[in-house]
């Protein structure tokens, strides 16, 4: 048995295999030889189910921002959504190298946000930003009402200058327009459905003139 092929394979399920090749050793035998070269186990790493389309979008994605510096991203607000669930641990292993970390073989897949309570949150080169919990899944006018109370601050905070850079991905009620008493206009700067970045301009009537002309100047990176 190939622990490439099998990386869950346990090591008495190894010892088995090569006995039928002819080979007799005893568990702690394989494990030692695994050991020596590099094939300790590992529990899968945790990520999104991602389909072929979503992983062109990102590598898109990658490519138009992979020259950008430190600096650069210095000025991004980062943002998400992201639920908190309770669910059984599982205790399996994976047999790998130290650089087959992300092979498919070696990743515990899961759907990204599952029917739980969900928190939105923001942080940037400066630290941690807010947190807010969301009732329910999010929805335009709840979003609308985060950006004005949340990210317009935080915006105005961390770059008063305008240099920021606003991030969110394409979630419906994140792009979507509905009258409210913030009114957000984009003005995209790219087509297509990749990766945008759009000027973010705002109306607020509970944001001073000066705070409504400073975030006028940010920009949303749209991923």
């Amino acid at each position: 048995m190939n622990t490439q092929e099998r990386p869950t394979g346990r090591y008495d399920a190894l010892k088995v295999d090569l006995k039928e090749k002819g080979i007799e050793v005893s568990s702690s035998t394989v494990r030692r030889r695994l050991l020596e070269v590099g094939r300790k186990a590992y529990r899968p790493v945790k990520k999104q189910l991602l389909t072929k389309a979503m992983k062109v979008k990102r590598y898109k994605w990658a490519l138009k921002y992979k020259n950008w510096t430190k600096e650069d991203w210095r000025k991004v607000l980062f943002s998400d959504e992201s639920h908190f669930f309770v669910q059984g641990q599982r205790s399996q292993h994976v047999r790998r190298s130290p650089t087959e970390k992300l092979c498919n073989a070696h990743i515990d897949q899961r759907v990204k946000h599952p029917q739980k309570k969900m928190f939105w949150g923001c942080f940037s080169y400066y630290g941690i930003g807010s947190l807010h919990p969301v009732e329910g899944m999010m929805r335009s006018p709840q979003y609308i009402e985060l950006l004005q109370r949340k990210v317009a601050p935080e915006l105005i905070k961390l770059f008063p200058d305008g240099s920021g850079v606003f991030q969110q991905d394409l979630a419906l009620c994140h792009t979507s327009k509905q009258p409210s008493a913030w009114a957000v206009h984009w003005e995209l700067c790219c087509s297509g459905r990749t990766s945008l970045v759009c000027q973010l301009k705002t109306e607020c009537s509970s944001v001073e003139q000066s705070g409504r002309a400073q975030l006028t100047n940010c920009l949303m990176a749209v991923t």
